[in-house]
């Protein structure tokens, strides 16, 4: 996103065709949501920067952010029944995400509280 002043934001966009789905505990929690995605700027190619894919939309999204040249998953945001779950900058002892990508396609499996979680999504 361009604000008034030619900066841009790092906020994820959401392109039509970008879908997702989120389980949690083998429970669906979004199916073929709209998915925005944001890669690292290419014009700073000496910082990696983060993947941030976010699925779903408003306070119910579910958001990953992933290192650019790792995928190590860094962040997490999911929201079941009301209540927030996840980590900030690294996942709390006993939780773990692991990612895959295979060319616009993300996969992120893990725990979250000692719960299975499981993220698809396809970026433009």
């Amino acid at each position: 996103m361009t604000s008034a002043d030619g900066s841009s934001s790092s906020a994820p966009s959401r392109p039509t065709g970008a879908t997702g789905s989120v389980t949690y505990n083998g429970r669906p929690l979004a199916t073929d949501a709209p998915t925005g995605c944001a890669a690292p700027d290419p014009r700073f190619p000496d910082m990696p920067g983060d993947y941030t894919i976010a699925v779903g939309q408003g306070a119910d999204a579910t958001t990953v952010v992933l290192k650019a040249d790792s995928l190590a998953v860094t962040t997490l945001s999911l929201v079941v029944d009301g209540t927030e779950r996840g980590w900030a900058v690294e996942p709390r002892q006993g939780d773990a995400g692991t990612a895959t990508k295979n060319g616009n396609h993300y996969v992120v499996d893990g725990t979250v509280g000692g719960v299975a979680f499981h993220i698809d999504a396809t970026c433009p």
